[in-house]
């Protein structure tokens, strides 16, 4: 038995140390440092955190990147705080304009930036607009952006204009690009969780147990890639991770309308909240049933509202090419619709301008 033990423990120890040069060998040859103690698995779902245009963030989680100078396939720019300007000229953060919070509609996805709507606002009124926004975002991360630029751009009015589907990203810790902050319900309080975000995390929940343990092995990552199971070891479906369900994304929506009204009223700006859909959206008959609710919670705080439901079913309703004008069209015939385009974005530039050129609710009215 003893002996048996021991031919065991030696065949144990032999492949350890067969399989400890292996993986050196292997790191070796594709020049990767020997003694480097990462989870592959993690590095690889770390790689939606800079994309061209993104990058991390510790309390937004992702932001658009400083300092872009890209002409094609369209013309991005932004300046030294990440705001994407109306043109390829940098220009000096305008003070007492309008600030414009959202997802990548606002923010301009697949159009140049002069097209994005904040640009078009901009040359419809006397006043600047500064576009603040940039894609992926929630409700959530798209207030803690409004209380981060409210000392730079010292607004006259801020337009909060999510995309209908960000109020469920509020139910999330990490959204497909990377991780997030999120806010959890405490009583009749919000409390902000998950700062600083995480950049890359190698735990169980967020990469799987086995791979928490032999994601470190460049030699198993390897192996799978070589044998074309990678997408299975280190599963994309993991950039998604979400801590609620999605009734609660609409009433964390609702107690951050609350904060936007406070800070409206702390830093003397006019809010404005907008709600944006896209083409799938724009087709049914009625807006999705969690946009409704948050549309009308900032109503009932005094929050002006602008739905842009009604104005882009009325544009489709005119037909095919009608509708089609209102996006950037793709090839692909399961998901033939993209962002706004050029003529999409003037469509909501138009709203947001009709609602700045009406009178502030409560605001006396010059006869």
């Amino acid at each position: 038995m003893r002996r048996l033990l021991g031919n065991l423990g030696l065949s144990i120890l032999a492949t350890l140390v067969a399989l400890g040069i292996a993986e050196a060998g292997l790191r070796f040859w594709n020049e990767i440092p020997v003694l480097r103690f990462d989870n592959f698995v993690s590095l690889r779902l770390e790689r939606s955190v800079e994309t061209e245009t993104a990058a991390y963030d510790e309390k937004l989680g992702w932001r658009a990147k400083r300092d872009l100078r890209l002409v094609a396939p369209y013309t991005t720019t932004t300046d030294e705080h990440g705001f994407r300007m109306h043109g390829t000229q940098v220009r000096e953060v305008p003070q007492q304009g309008v600030v414009a919070v959202g997802d990548s509609f606002t923010w301009g996805s697949e159009v140049s930036d002069h097209e994005t709507w904040p640009a078009q606002l901009e040359a419809m009124i006397d006043l600047p607009v500064v576009n603040a926004a940039y894609g992926g975002w929630g409700v959530d991360q798209m207030m803690l952006r409004i209380e981060e630029v409210l000392p730079i751009t010292q607004p006259r009015a801020v337009v909060l204009s999510p995309l209908s589907w960000d109020i469920l990203r509020n139910t999330y810790r990490r959204y497909g690009r990377a991780f997030k902050p999120w806010f959890e319900i405490d009583g009749d309080r919000l409390v902000l969780r998950g700062q600083p975000v995480l950049r890359t995390s190698a735990h169980w929940r967020d990469v799987g147990k086995p791979q928490s343990i032999f994601g470190y092995s460049y030699l198993v990552y390897w192996s799978f890639s070589r044998v074309g199971w990678l997408d299975w070891w280190a599963d994309d479906g993991r950039l998604y991770d979400q801590v609620y369900e999605n009734e609660v994304g609409v009433e964390v929506s609702c107690r951050l309308m609350e904060r936007f009204k406070e800070l409206a009223t702390t830093h003397d700006f006019r809010p404005i909240f907008m709600m944006e859909y896209g083409a799938h959206e724009i087709m049914e008959s009625a807006p999705p049933w969690f946009a409704t609710p948050v549309l009308g919670c900032a109503a009932e705080l005094g929050i002006e509202t602008i739905d842009t439901f009604p104005a882009l079913r009325a544009i489709g309703e005119r037909g095919k090419e009608a509708f089609d004008s209102l996006w950037v069209l793709h090839r692909d015939r399961e998901q033939p619709y993209g962002h706004p385009s050029a003529f999409g974005q003037s469509v909501v530039a138009a709203l947001v301008r009709e609602q700045l050129e009406a009178p502030m609710p409560g605001a006396a009215v010059t006869r």
